[in-house]
């Protein structure tokens, strides 16, 4: 956990031009103690305000490692790289870093988390978890050579659970078989499921077919109603005209045979149907 702080904490510097990145060893960490620093340094108050301090102290010294291509020793070609190799000159000689980080760097969450890290890898054995009698205890407990009867409970031990393997495996290869026969048995469901859809399909298809024929032949029944019932309109006016026409004519002839029932023993009115027969002849013989 320190290592990972540690580097979060050399990624946060290297955003700075003017940085030192420098990776500490976390197994040689003997103390971190984080804090919010108000009053900075000099040198830091241009660059940082408000800031996290992170006091280490260190078992050992630190290293800086030169590549192999510069040659030994590292003189300075320029007066400021001569400054700077002083300054780390005396960087290698030191056991106690102060170093100052954005104060938005870590929350306070991670300022503890990383204290507790490094206090649990300073004292990782402390507790009465790591008491060393209990555990000389349980060491000579394991080392105690096997007597027969441990053995052979060892033995029936491994029976026992050889025989609940074979139990859980042929359980699972019943269930297994079980499976297998539900699957064969859906797929024979799902195989009638789509041959039930085919039909439906043709069923609709021979439907929608009678359908077709059923609507064409109710027009064709409407069309002949329609035919029907303009002939026997014309039927019916035809018969009204001949019904009306024979009525005429008998209402005629009854009016003729009551005139000449009515006159045939007066002699005048004889002499008037004489008149109007004569008439008539007249009038149908001037017709041609």
């Amino acid at each position: 956990m320190a290592s990972i702080q540690l580097d979060a904490v050399k990624a946060v510097l290297a955003w700075q031009h003017n940085a030192i990145c420098i990776h500490v060893n976390p197994r040689s960490i003997i103390s971190l103690t984080p804090s919010v620093e108000q009053d900075v340094p000099d040198p830091v108050k241009p660059v940082l305000g408000s800031t996290i301090c992170l006091n280490f102290e260190l078992n050992d010294a630190i290293t800086i490692l030169i590549p192999s291509f510069i040659s030994e020793p590292v003189t300075a070609a320029r007066l400021r790289s001569g400054v700077i190799l002083d300054s780390l000159y005396e960087l290698v000689e030191t056991t106690s870093l102060r170093v100052y980080i954005p104060d938005d760097a870590l929350s306070q969450d991670q300022l503890e988390s990383l204290s507790s890290a490094t206090i649990q890898q300073l004292n990782p054995f402390s507790g009465p978890d790591y008491d060393i009698s209990q555990l000389e205890a349980v060491v000579h407990n394991r080392t105690r050579p096997n007597t027969p009867e441990d053995q052979s409970r060892h033995v029936q031990e491994l029976q026992a659970d050889v025989a609940k393997l074979q139990t859980q495996l042929i359980q699972c290869e019943k269930t297994a078989l079980d499976r297998e026969t539900e699957i064969t048995k859906l797929q024979t469901q799902l195989t009638q499921c789509e041959k039930k859809v085919v039909d439906g399909e043709a069923e609709v298809v021979k439907l929608q077919t009678q359908l077709t024929q059923c609507e064409k032949k109710v027009v064709d029944l409407d069309t002949e109603l329609a035919g029907l019932r303009y002939t026997q309109d014309n039927a019916d006016n035809e018969a009204s005209v001949i019904i009306s026409e024979i009525e005429d004519t008998l209402r005629e002839h009854e009016e003729k045979i009551d005139f000449v029932t009515r006159g045939k023993d007066d002699d005048e009115f004889v002499d008037i149907l004489k008149e109007e027969i004569l008439s008539e002849l007249i009038t149908r013989i001037s017709r041609g």
